[in-house]
């Protein structure tokens, strides 16, 4: 199993201009909806997952937010505009295992996954970077201004990342859980 790692320092990665991926919806406007999921390892309970950024490079000004951020232990789930009303996850999530982290807009809704799981879901108007003339970058343990309240850039291996640009549902999430949990599933088995 391969992954990356991230100090929680100053490591991350950012993606490629994924603008291009989605679909005009009318005359000025792009599709919203969408799906990330990833395959973490975390190693420790405070940090950013995932950050959203209208350019290539991680900055204080220009469009910035967390999405995915790891808080006391609790995942938390957001799109913008929403400051204050996040999606948090049910329980805190175990640091030192994988853990399949799923989060879907629809156009209308949020919802959050952890490990197939549903953890709740919340109604946001979403304002992108791409529906504001800018380009659609995500940041993996990347540092933003605008985060949930961890403040910092995240401490986990990542051995997966996944945007779908279309809103996969509870089956589709569980679906992808079962068939690939089994690469993050193992032991050490001696004679």
């Amino acid at each position: 199993l391969s992954y990356a790692s991230f100090n929680g320092v100053n490591q991350y990665m950012i993606t490629p201009d994924l603008k291009s991926y989605f679909k005009s919806v009318a005359a000025a406007t792009i599709q919203d909806s969408h799906t990330i999921s990833l395959w973490i390892y975390p190693l420790n309970a405070n940090g950013i997952i995932l950050s959203e950024f209208g350019t290539s490079s991680i900055s204080t000004s220009g469009w910035q937010d967390s999405q995915i951020e790891m808080v006391n232990g609790f995942l938390k789930f957001r799109v913008w505009p929403s400051t204050t009303d996040f999606l948090t996850s049910t329980n805190t999530i175990a640091l030192n295992q994988w853990h399949h982290i799923v989060m879907v807009y629809d156009g209308a809704n949020l919802k959050g996954y952890v490990d197939g799981v549903l953890q709740g879901t919340k109604t946001y108007a979403r304002s992108s970077p791409m529906n504001n003339n800018t380009g659609l970058y995500y940041g993996i343990g990347a540092y933003t201004a605008t985060d949930m309240g961890s403040a910092a850039y995240g401490r986990f291996n990542l051995a997966q990342f996944k945007m779908y640009n279309i809103p996969l549902n509870d089956s589709d999430i569980a679906q992808e859980y079962q068939r690939e949990k089994l690469k993050y599933e193992y032991g050490i088995h001696s004679p």
